[in-house]
């Protein structure tokens, strides 16, 4: 009896350990299945995201501010926190052109850019390069700058699946329409990118990137292209946002929110939440890839951390603002 009893306790330690690696495994998978190592090069197919294994997937991240003024926040401890306990798989780097940008500082610019790329490459996250047009309006503008810019950016990452091009952040402006401004400037540095790479590259829309429907009947026929489209709420706006999108869904536009906030911004006095949650339930359900405004601690509404933070030895966690705490349920829920 002795020994029928040592057999089965031994059969059931054997069931259980088998059930406890089962379960690790899996959650070392689920976690893994978020990065880079495991999803490959992404590719655009029927207007959603695809992994290099053909399977839909969703990015999810935030973005920096202006790196000329807010870089000191981003190192790789602090994406490793944004990684590890936000479950950010993409960070946007936003390289402003004008505003003490790029175009006046580009030495000091190109440098922190490239340590930002290499530090999400070592985190194993992806990466959105953002030409962040904004005051100058109208991409062509720079467009030598830009040419030059990613063609050099893309021949230094060409074997890098990290890599996302976002190719003029809000054209805007009167004068700045889709068929005579943004198209000519997309498909000139689209030929550039893509003599050194097939990763996918977002193209801003006109009216800060809000109006879809202007490109609806001329998208650029090129593979992995997707187009912008940025979300800021105010009390009455979230309707024609859902009715904008759902119809370029409709249309089979391949949409990426490289760029949402928790409130107006033209105001910014007051964080939309519940709005907030049905925009990104909105994206979730629809597998839209999104990246939230700002990885900053600069004293205004979107700002992920507190305007006091201490930069040294930063902790993410102990310096969330309100709109940083909203932005951790959305992410982690």
């Amino acid at each position: 009896m002795k020994d029928k009893s040592l057999i089965f306790i031994l059969i059931l330690l054997v069931i259980l350990l088998s059930i406890i690696s089962y379960v690790f495994f899996q959650y070392i998978s689920m976690e893994k299945s978020n990065l880079v190592s495991y999803n490959g090069y992404l590719h655009v197919e029927n207007a959603v995201i695809k992994n290099s294994r053909n399977e839909t997937f969703q990015l999810k991240g935030i973005s920096s501010h202006g790196i000329q003024w807010y870089s000191d926040i981003i190192t790789y401890d602090s994406l490793k926190q944004l990684r590890d306990n936000f479950n950010v798989n993409v960070f946007r780097i936003a390289i402003y052109t004008e505003e003490n940008g790029y175009i006046y500082n580009k030495d000091n610019i190109k440098n922190k850019t490239i340590e930002i790329i290499n530090d999400c490459i070592a985190l194993d996250i992806y990466v959105v390069i953002d030409w962040h047009i904004l005051s100058d309006g109208d991409p062509n503008k720079y467009i030598n700058e830009s040419n030059e810019f990613f063609n050099e950016i893309s021949k230094k990452y060409k074997y890098t699946p990290n890599i996302i091009y976002e190719i003029c952040n809000e054209p805007n402006g009167d004068n700045v329409s889709w068929l005579e401004s943004i198209k000519p400037y997309a498909e000139r540095i689209i030929s550039t990118i893509r003599k050194n790479s097939n990763s996918i590259i977002i193209v801003g829309t006109p009216t800060w990137s809000k109006n879809l429907k202007a490109i609806e009947d001329n998208i650029i026929l090129e593979d992995n292209i997707m187009y912008a489209y940025h979300y800021y709420p105010s009390s009455n706006n979230f309707e024609s946002a859902e009715f904008n999108l759902l119809k370029a869904i409709e249309s089979n536009i391949p949409v990426f929110v490289t760029e949402w906030g928790v409130s107006d911004n033209d105001k910014n006095t007051e964080i939309y939440a519940e709005t907030s949650k049905k925009w990104i339930k909105l994206l979730n359900d629809n597998n839209i890839s999104w990246i939230n405004w700002s990885f900053s601690y600069k004293e205004e509404i979107f700002s992920f951390l507190k305007p006091n933070t201490i930069v040294d030895n930063l902790n993410i966690e102990e310096n969330l603002s309100q709109t940083g705490l909203l932005i951790k349920e959305l992410l982690l829920n």
